[in-house]
């Protein structure tokens, strides 16, 4: 199913209309047109007949702000309002002549106005040779690769042989799709990558997709632990240094040995991880264990030993809460050494995150109800790239306790230091500034806060 995010802020006074056209330019009556906001809904693409809004996590009278479904008239035109501003992702499909996406800005000043001329659809057609596929625990996906958009389908598999083939449906003409494939590593509860490559697939055309682990060079090595013991469940992945990014990879064995085929000549990147166990149901995988980098120049029959430095952990319940220091969304510095002596909860979370959305207004109702007195707060710690989707979905929500937004957690400095990988995570830290839960929310986390808040 295709899932498209898009997002905005707060006017409910916005507007988009236009029309909906086929190739040649001649109006299309009774198309499908759905707008979505990033942050706050969904939409969910199979086919042009299948196609719907998701709001999770949304109050029922606000879902009319962040989406909208339309179905255009003799003329082919349509219109949506009473909208929130922001940027809309805006997609529209027809049966018989196509599928066309779009985005668009919303805002009070002025109506958006849309001219979707739909394209004749793109079609993918792929085999995959020399990778055992188990419906059980591979998953295949196709993944919009251009612009901010989110979108996934996922084809139905056949297998014959030792080789696995799909065939999409009817798919938006884009400038790239992502083909990826994934493994569910039952063991540590995490997808590890086996490939993740880019193709064109032009309006109109069955695009054929090729990968062959029976081809090309291999590369064979080890990873083990800092005293030379073997880690077993790693996702071992090969990215190209050059030309479009492709990613090729496997899962360590008992041994920790590993076997990546279908290489071409030349130099690649390779990195080693592993995740343990997620504590809650959410977005993400749990804790990172290690991670380990090296490079391979091929043709090259030399085996890749990666040595893991450390195994990472993160802090306990009883152990002092990392310390960090950063700037909030509004520019202010945000330390938390500086916030010692009140209770302080440290919220995960991002605008994509369906349970995120779900919890935000309880942890709106427990803030309100609880740092009134100056002994209580919440530092948001956002794991979007883009800090101003972040600012506006703040904004639309009417959030008032500081906000961060440095990136996803290979990059965000206080997810590292708390080795946060998933989202939703709380970490609630008492007044000399020791951890003191983890994971907690609604009437749970509110009755944490307030025995914290009464301990002398």
């Amino acid at each position: 199913m295709i899932a498209l995010l898009v997002c905005l802020s707060l006017v409910a006074e916005g507007r988009i209309h236009g029309r909906v056209l086929d190739a040649d330019g001649r109006p299309v009556a009774k198309a499908r047109v759905l707008a979505g906001e990033v942050g706050h809904a969904t939409l969910m693409y199979t086919s042009p007949e299948r196609m719907m809004i998701a709001t999770l996590g949304e109050a029922p009278g606000k879902k009319a702000q962040w989406s909208a479904e339309r179905v255009t008239d003799g003329e082919g035109r349509f219109e949506l309002t009473g909208l929130a501003a922001g940027e809309f992702s805006v997609l529209a499909a027809d049966a018989k002549r196509g599928v066309k996406l779009a985005s668009t800005t919303v805002s009070d000043a002025n109506a958006a106005e849309l001219e979707l001329r739909l394209d004749p659809p793109a079609i993918l057609e792929g085999t995959v040779t020399g990778l055992d596929f188990d419906p059980s625990w591979n998953v295949l996906e196709l993944r919009a690769a251009v612009g901010s958009s989110n979108v996934t389908l996922s084809p139905e598999v056949t297998r014959a042989g030792g080789q696995w083939s799909f065939r999409s449906t009817a798919l938006p003409a884009l400038a790239a799709w992502r083909v990826v494939g994934t493994r569910i590593v039952a063991a540590q509860d995490y997808r590890a990558t086996l490939f993740d490559v880019t193709t064109s697939a032009p309006a109109g055309v069955v695009t054929p997709c090729r990968i062959a682990f029976d081809g090309g060079y291999a590369l064979t090595g080890t990873v083990v632990d800092p005293d030379g013991a073997p880690l077993a469940d790693a996702s071992v992945v090969a990215v190209s240094s050059s030309g479009p990014r492709r990613e090729l990879g496997t899962i360590t064995d008992a041994r920790g040995n590993f076997r990546i085929g279908g290489l071409d000549r030349g130099t690649w990147s390779i990195e080693a991880r592993r995740w343990s166990l997620r504590q809650l149901a959410g977005c993400g995988n749990g804790p990172l264990e290690f991670r380990a980098t090296g490079q391979a120049s091929l043709p090259s029959s030399a085996p890749l030993a990666l040595r893991v430095e450390r195994v990472r952990a993160a802090p306990r319940v009883g152990e002092p809460a990392p310390t960090f220091s950063v700037f909030a969304l509004d520019g202010r510095p945000l330390a938390l050494a500086q916030l010692r002596g009140k209770v302080v909860l440290l919220d995960f979370w991002a605008t994509w995150c369906g349970m995120c959305r779900a919890e935000l207004p309880h942890l709106d109702a427990t803030y309100r109800a609880l740092s009134a007195g100056g002994r209580f707060e919440v530092i948001g710690v956002s794991v979007d790239d883009d800090p101003e989707l972040v600012r506006q979905f703040v904004a639309s929500r009417g959030l008032a306790w500081p906000q961060t937004a440095l990136g996803l957690p290979i990059k965000n400095e206080i997810a590292l230091r708390y080795n946060v990988q998933s989202t939703p995570t709380t970490v609630l830290i008492d007044r000399d500034g020791t951890v003191a839960a983890f994971n907690l929310s609604g009437d749970e986390l509110k009755k944490k806060i307030e025995e914290l808040l009464a301990r002398e």
